[in-house]
């Protein structure tokens, strides 16, 4: 931990001043004082909806909503174009002991998603007091993935969720906590607090849309959450160590807007590759220009056209389910995905296996 806090301190020393990379889908500041409605402040009109009792409280930045077990926010997800494959989640929270798995941030393909699968879900929450597995009060993060992985704030104990308690970190204790997930396919799945890194995985995702997500609560109304929230940010990128760092130091000051956009047009390769039976096939936009994005078989022969609009810059992502124009499903082979920017063309192979 000393070596990644000095090598995190060179970091910071060498580019403090840089602007965040990732892009910012969502802003909840929680400053509303009155209403049903969290205003999204980043300027996407994803707001979101207060269900059940709301109780407007004094925040750590500004103000905070109580959630008192009958309360959640349900988010606008399906326009949002979030998936397992990348992004992030950070937020600041206030909670005593649970005396139940309390969730903070619930995220899935589905609306029945009520624990650790087998529906495609990830969610971020507080372990219940379990003998000789949780104290109760430990941050986890939970993700259906290949294979599952699930993180907690107990760095010692490992990635096993069934081994004793070695060293927890234990939020319940009615303090501001700064709270930081990310994932990215191919990569990591890893978790902060208060701006500091505590654990992290190998994650590869399978690949499936974050349509539904909800805050103070799983999908299926359970294990909701008991405390406070404020200032909840989600990311269609995975924010690096010192972004969530400058994050928790300077919440308005770094990572707040979707100023940074890419530099460059580039198709990303799809994942996952080989894939069955769906795919996340995502490219960046540096400026606003017609976008075409088609799907050929090794004939040549255009099979489907994912994207055929405006969309405007920045990092966008599509789902392909292996299927043609008509609905129908294709057989396994090879494919060409062409994505054509104005005067630009760029090509990548997928492969899908029935």
């Amino acid at each position: 931990m000393c070596k990644r806090l000095i090598s995190l301190c060179v970091v910071m020393l060498l580019g403090l001043a840089t602007v965040a990379s990732a892009d910012l889908l969502v802003h909840y500041k929680l400053d509303e004082t009155s209403g049903a409605v969290a205003v999204d402040a980043s300027g996407n009109g994803f707001d979101g909806v207060i269900n059940g009792s709301t109780n407007w409280v004094t925040g750590t930045l500004g103000g905070a909503l109580e959630f008192t077990g009958d309360c959640n926010v349900t988010l606008p997800a399906e326009g949002m174009g979030l998936y397992a494959d990348i992004g992030s989640v950070a937020f600041w929270m206030n909670a005593g002991a649970p005396t139940a798995i309390n969730t903070m941030f619930w995220a899935g393909d589905n609306t029945t998603g009520g624990g650790f699968g087998a529906e495609n879900e990830m969610h971020v929450h507080l372990e219940s007091p379990v003998a000789d597995i949780w104290l109760g009060g430990e941050l986890s993060f939970f993700a259906i993935a290949s294979p599952n992985v699930h993180l907690h704030s107990d760095p010692s104990k490992g990635v096993d969720p069934a081994a004793v308690p070695v060293d927890p970190l234990l939020l319940g204790d009615q303090e501001w906590h700064h709270v930081a997930a990310t994932w990215s396919a191919g990569d990591k799945m890893a978790l902060y607090v208060d701006g500091e890194f505590i654990i992290e995985s190998e994650y590869e995702s399978t690949g499936y849309a974050l349509n539904n997500i909800f805050l103070g609560q799983m999908a299926a109304g359970t294990r909701t959450y008991f405390g406070l929230l404020d200032d909840v940010r989600i990311y269609s990128h995975a924010l690096t160590e010192v972004e969530v760092f400058n994050l928790f130091e300077n919440p308005n000051d770094h990572v707040t807007d979707r100023a940074v956009h890419p530099q460059e047009f580039v198709l990303n390769q799809n994942y996952p590759n080989p894939f069955n039976p769906s795919t996340t096939i995502s490219y960046n936009l540096a400026k606003n220009c017609d976008v075409l994005l088609t799907i050929y078989n090794q004939a040549g022969q255009k099979v489907r056209t994912l994207v055929q609009e405006t969309p405007g810059v920045g990092f966008k992502s599509v789902a392909w389910d292996g299927r043609d124009d008509a609905g129908q499903q294709l057989g396994s082979g090879i494919y060409l995905c062409r994505l054509q920017v104005d005067d630009q063309m760029q090509t990548k192979k997928l492969i899908l296996l029935r």
